[in-house]
């Protein structure tokens, strides 16, 4: 139960304001469902530090979504922008409203950790101490990586977030096969919702570990789907290839492939083209599988 501040007109004690009443109106200051302003951020920050029910209402207002960047053009010393590796920071120092703060980061953005050498200052700041903080923050729901090397600690983190529900890789590397800290390999990767693209060396760690025999929806682009050997008792529902170039003989048989084999299946399914000259050519192909290899298909978009 939310504590509820008293109220006092010099030394008489006025009614107490139900905590419904001072939420409605914390919600006109930051509509929920959409990502503070900075402006919106520094007065849910002053608001917090007003009593412990505001405190519980507006940090998790403030650190719903984060960002964690990792390039040195990008400006640290803005507040809004930085909140996300400020809150890495005091989780490694293990400070109390921190760590209580971690646990209500619904959405993490971890971008421009990314070097062509593991031993770089950057990737090991990173693995050592953004990866250990993401594991304090046990109720993200979706987690994206973008232009990141992916190393081991990245992947025991992901590993332990058992509340993630979408992950998403856009641009990274994976420079590693995936190992426990004991050096055993660990089970699969059990995330109903992933994303991929634009991968680079060594995506097939990444397509080992998947269960796809638990995913339920995949967004990704045709170099990455080659790599995958989906199971009989798959339980795909959602499927999305994008930037594909049907008259690239590469991208045809992939396609084909891919359809055969997810078709039975799949209740959502869009192809998006390189580019729109390309529909032609598919259609009639298209048009004469359709019924046959599609059983449960309720949706198409081209």
């Amino acid at each position: 139960q939310l504590p509820v501040p008293e109220r006092r007109v010099g030394h008489r004690t006025l009614p107490l304001i139900p905590p419904e009443i001072y939420l409605e109106i914390l919600e006109h200051l930051a509509p929920p469902g959409e990502e503070p302003s900075p402006e919106q951020t520094k007065t849910l920050a002053r608001v917090a530090g007003t009593c412990k029910l505001f405190c519980h209402i507006a940090l998790p207002r403030i650190y719903e979504r984060i960002n964690v960047v990792g390039s040195v053009y990008y400006r640290h010393d803005n507040v809004y922008s930085n909140r996300g590796a400020s809150l890495c920071g005091r989780i490694v120092a293990r400070e109390d409203l921190a760590l209580w703060a971690a646990k209500c980061v619904k959405e993490c953005n971890v971008r421009n950790w990314l070097s062509n050498s593991e031993g770089s200052w950057a990737v090991s700041i990173f693995a050592e101490r953004y990866a250990s903080s993401l594991r304090r923050m046990t109720n993200i729901h979706r987690l994206t990586f973008f232009e990141c090397l992916i190393l081991n600690e990245h992947w025991r983190t992901i590993m332990a977030l058992g509340a993630l529900k979408e992950l998403v890789f856009d641009r990274c590397q994976f420079t590693e096969s995936i190992q426990l800290e004991d050096g055993t390999q660990p089970t699969k990767l059990r995330v109903p919702s992933i994303e991929v693209y634009g991968g680079g060396a060594h995506d097939q760690v990444l397509a080992k570990v998947l269960d796809l025999g638990r995913l339920r929806s995949l967004k990704t682009d045709v170099p990455f789907v080659k790599s995958l050997d989906w199971p009989m008792d798959c339980t795909l529902k959602q499927l999305h290839l994008k930037d594909i170039t049907y008259d690239f003989r590469g991208h045809r048989s992939t396609l084909r492939h891919i359809l055969q084999r997810t078709a039975r299946f799949v209740v959502e399914l869009k192809l998006s083209f390189f580019e729109r000259t390309l529909f032609s050519k598919f259609e009639d192909y298209f048009q004469g599988s359709l019924p046959d290899n599609f059983q449960n298909l309720r949706s198409l978009t081209l």
